[in-house]
């Protein structure tokens, strides 16, 4: 098995988590959330599943998020998160890497 179908994928969280692909997927066009994920979503920098923030690690470590968070421009560090600081490549919580999304 190619080591990017070790990743855990959610189907739910993808289709919650990107309304573009759910829309998609509604109309046909998509019919393999997985198989999308693997094709394109990997490469966009999509997420597959959840992952847990540690939101005080994250403000810390981020302090750019913890101003945004307290003006009220991002609700929390977990929507920060999932919104633009995986695409950042920014660590969630300490010693994350993006091996911890492979299935066991």
């Amino acid at each position: 098995m190619p080591l990017l179908e070790k990743i855990k994928f959610d189907a739910n969280f993808y289709r919650a988590k990107y309304p573009d692909l759910a829309e998609a997927e509604a109309r046909g066009i998509i019919t393999d959330l997985r198989e999308h994920y693997f094709l394109y979503g990997y490469f966009e920098n999509r997420l597959p599943s959840s992952v847990v923030v540690d939101g005080a690690y994250y403000a810390r470590q981020y302090p750019d998020v913890a101003v945004a968070i307290l003006e009220n421009r991002t609700p929390s560090a977990q929507v920060h998160f999932e919104q633009i600081g995986f695409r950042e490549g920014r660590l969630p919580r300490p010693g994350w890497t993006f091996s911890d999304l492979m299935a066991a």
